[in-house]
């Protein structure tokens, strides 16, 4: 289920969709997709707003996988930008601490500001904010199937596969 929200910030006269929790293969299967193509029709686009995936903390095998997740994310940032199709200073930002911090992150310390690239300020969740906006369904499956992928492709990380196999890098998750 989703419903529509106001946000201070979405700019002009948009809303924000917030959807309840659910695993990337029920949003898949279950989701009602057709909202998407309802909200394309009526003239929304989503341009000016960013789509932000909320990771379950619960999802991840422990600390070292959580690190591991953050570390892939800011350690590709060109990449991810990329595939995200959104660069954003001021609501999703790639802070050059960002990857410094993510040690204190992952043993307890307070996450370090909500407008990060990967916001960890939430009690239950990390929520990406790397999106660019779109009300376009294959968009939206595809920035759930990246938040989705990273997560388990970190999951399987070793120290093996990081020394000698280049496992940070954007190549070898491809």
């Amino acid at each position: 289920a989703a419903y529509l929200k106001s946000d201070c910030s979405i700019i002009g006269q948009g809303f924000e969709i917030v959807t309840h929790p659910m695993s990337y293969l029920y949003a898949l299967d279950s989701f009602k997709w057709a909202t998407f193509d309802e909200l394309d029709q009526m003239g929304c686009t989503g341009e000016e707003n960013g789509i932000h995936v909320h990771v379950s903390k619960a999802g991840f095998n422990g600390p070292l996988h959580t690190y591991r997740w953050m570390k892939f994310v800011y350690r590709n940032q060109r990449h991810v930008e990329r595939y995200a199709g959104r660069q954003s200073d001021q609501w999703a930002a790639f802070r050059p601490d960002g990857r410094r911090r993510v040690k204190g992150i992952v043993k307890g310390e307070y996450g370090w500001e909500r407008y990060s690239a990967i916001n960890s300020t939430n009690c239950d969740t990390y929520e990406l904010r790397i999106f660019a906006g779109s009300v376009k369904p294959g968009v939206v499956k595809a920035a759930l199937g990246f938040a989705d992928s990273t997560v388990e492709y970190t999951r399987g990380l070793n120290s093996h596969a990081v020394l000698r196999e280049d496992g940070w890098s954007w190549k070898a998750y491809v």
